[in-house]
Order: structure tokens, then sequence, then C-alpha cells
């Protein structure tokens, strides 16, 4: 989808009254408008939340609801640092998601392990085009059968400790989108700073 700006005047020639018009194209213009103010939104909402898992519901919802991302959810280190679980914030619309949610639940990852597991470890954001053909994605299986494909998690840091991890799912197979992983790392940097 494309945004034109178009500017249109009458003006005669030969007699005869026309239509003389310029269209601009300022799609890009419009996504970093609502961009930013998707992220200055982000902002003061997550400066008012009381804890991280209403921080984090908020944050998956507002993701979900602006990106197009169909499930949004969290995972949580163990206390003592072994594993990663699910964690209570989560956010999708769409029906027919309860099965993964519910296989999610019942998941513990190594770090390493699944998508999750590879943020936690690296600290940094991954994207797969397509989860259900992923040799390192424990629940593959689920994401098949829910019609989950592409997938993109983040680390939620504090200071350089990662305190949660924040993963994001669509059913249609998509490449890495650069800005809309840039967008959405900005958005958990929201929340760094709100948590320290």
């Amino acid at each position: 989808i494309r945004t034109l700006l178009l500017t249109s005047i009458v003006v005669d020639i030969g007699g005869q009254n026309c239509i003389l018009s310029v269209a601009n194209d300022i799609s890009e213009r419009r996504r970093a408008e609502e961009e930013l103010s998707l992220l200055q939104s982000i902002t003061m909402d997550v400066a008012l939340a009381p804890d991280l898992d209403s921080a984090l519901k908020l944050v998956l919802r507002r993701v979900c609801q602006s990106t197009g991302w169909l499930l949004g959810q969290s995972w949580l280190p163990k206390a003592d640092g072994t594993t990663l679980e699910c964690g209570p914030a989560w956010f999708t619309e769409a029906e027919g998601l309860e099965e993964f949610r519910r296989g999610s639940e019942n998941v513990r990852l190594l770090p390493g392990v699944g998508l999750p597991g590879r943020v936690w470890l690296s600290k940094e954001a991954a994207w797969i085009k397509d989860v259900s053909l992923d040799s390192n994605f424990p629940r593959a299986v689920l994401a098949r059968e829910t019609g989950l494909k592409a997938a993109l998690a983040l680390p939620i840091l504090s200071g350089d400790l990662v305190i949660a991890v924040i993963e994001f799912f669509m059913r249609e197979p998509r490449n890495e989108d650069e800005r809309l992983v840039k967008v959405i790392t900005a958005i958990a940097a929201q929340l760094d700073l709100a948590i320290e």
C-alpha cells in the first residue's frame, strides 16, 4: 500500500480547462510518523505500568495491533538462570492460536534452544522466516498445526542482564524486515529504560 499526496489545479490550455495533477509518494514519511507516534505512546504507557508483566502485556498488545504480528508472548528466565519459561504476558486477536499458547506454556528452553533461547544467549534480536521448518525450534509441530510461520524475538535487558524475551509470530513466511526489527527494538529499549 502506498500513500500519495495528490495536488491538482485547473489550468487553461488552448481555451480548454484542464486538470494538472502532481502526485508525491509520501509512504515512507507516513510510516516514519506512525512509528514515532507508536514509540511516543508506548513510552508514556510503559512509564505508567506498575510492574514488568503489565509493561510487557502493553508492549505485546501495541506491537501486534500496530505492526501486523498475530501473536506476541513473553519468556522469562527462571530465578536460578537455567531455563526460560513462557511468561504470563501475551496477546493475540487471532483465532486458533490457543493450542500454540498452551504448548508454549509447557516448554522450558535452555540457553540457545529455540528462538527465545537463541535471543537469551546472544542478547540480540533474531528473525526466522519459517519456524515450522527450523531445526532449532522445539514448537515447530505446533507452529505447523496452527499455521504460524515468520517469527521475531528480542531481548529485554536491564543493564547487561536479559530479564525477558518477547517473541512475535505471523502466518506467512517472510524474509527479515530490517525496518520492522528496528522499530520493535526501539520499543524494547523503552522497556529497558522503564525497568531501570
